[in-house]
């Protein structure tokens, strides 16, 4: 996506309404909370303690997946490219009374140091990178070792994207795809 400083999709109102909503929906709350199952988990057969993690949700929107772990007792913290999802998820914490960090920053240049998450969650989030690989690298950057993380996409081959009512967009070439976008 584009800028987070007022252009791109992430500051147009429609996307920002868009992801409010939906992550506010009983779908999206039972969908994170699956994902925060599987990956506790995952560290409980791995041997690992699954108590007061620190975890970080990449590309987190409006932080209701941070928020959900904040409140299960464990640091979480958000980043996105979108300024006025970020301040949305500020808001949202500060209503729940919930110690959750969120910060604006690329999902390719993380602002978080080496080996500082024990939890690293990326959903639905590398299908709208004009390049994936530098966010799995920064993702294995920021991870403790016996860390985890949570990777979900929707396909290329996929005809449907909830956010996009374009018929076929997840095959639009890239060019197409931010003309579309914008």
């Amino acid at each position: 996506f584009g800028g987070a400083q007022g252009t791109g999709p992430n500051a147009d109102h429609r996307f920002v309404n868009y992801y409010a909503a939906q992550s506010a929906s009983e779908q999206t709350r039972q969908r994170f909370e699956a994902v925060r199952r599987i990956t506790l988990a995952m560290r409980k057969e791995l041997e690992l303690t699954v108590d007061e993690l620190d975890v970080v949700d990449i590309g987190c929107g409006a932080g209701a997946q941070a928020l959900m772990w904040s409140q299960a007792g464990h640091r979480a913290q958000g980043v996105d490219i979108s300024a006025p999802l970020i301040d949305l998820a500020r808001q949202r914490a500060g209503e729940a009374g919930v110690e959750a960090r969120f910060s604006v920053g690329s999902a390719d240049r993380l602002p978080l140091a080496d080996a500082s998450v024990d939890i690293v969650l990326v959903s639905e989030l590398l299908e709208h990178l004009p390049a994936w690989q530098p966010c799995v690298d920064e993702a294995l950057r920021i991870l403790r070792p016996g860390g985890v993380i949570y990777l979900s996409t929707t396909s290329r081959l996929c005809p449907v994207q909830q956010e996009f009512t374009l018929p076929g967009y997840s095959w639009y070439p890239p060019a197409i795809k931010r003309r579309c976008e914008k």
